[in-house]
């Protein structure tokens, strides 16, 4: 457990390689459920999503990874470890940046422009699109359900 909350810790480090590193960690710590059950008490979801926003747009492989360690954490139906409102800011963050104009402007470097992109489009987008896919299919799940009780409701 010590090493968990010390990866969780790293994800706090200013650092982008420091949390390049923890992300890499975590993503292979996460592939064992008990260890999702652990890291979702030090709050490794919600801190994942902060190195998302604050790293993301500037470091693709980056944010890959941390989207590789949130669908270990939570992409197999463990999303309730994220609160509602965590879930919704990361559905924004990743709409916003899975958008290739948004996503690609922030490459100040013209010589690095295709890196850049191919990092996006290989490393981040795909693990983006099924951590998208899984949250718009819940959210759209729990709207049914919401109108179907509405409607019982009623009789």
């Amino acid at each position: 457990e010590a090493v968990h909350t010390f990866m969780v810790t790293l994800l706090d480090s200013k650092r982008a390689e420091m949390c390049f590193s923890a992300c890499g960690v975590l993503t292979n710590l996460a592939l064992d459920p008990p260890n999702r059950v652990c890291l979702a008490l030090e709050g490794a979801s919600a801190k994942l999503v902060d190195c998302l926003r604050d790293f993301g747009p500037a470091d693709w492989q980056l944010a890959g990874q941390a989207c590789q360690a949130l669908w270990n954490l939570i992409g197999h139906g463990s999303d309730k470890l994220l609160h509602t409102e965590e879930r919704e800011v990361l559905l924004e963050i990743l709409t916003v940046y899975s958008d290739e104009e948004e996503a690609l402007k922030w490459t100040h470097n013209e010589d690095e422009e295709d890196f850049h992109k191919a990092c996006w489009e290989s490393e981040f987008l795909p693990v983006a699109q099924k951590l998208i896919k899984v949250y718009l299919v819940e959210r759209e799940g729990k709207d049914m359900q919401q109108r179907s009780l509405g409607w019982d409701l009623n009789l």
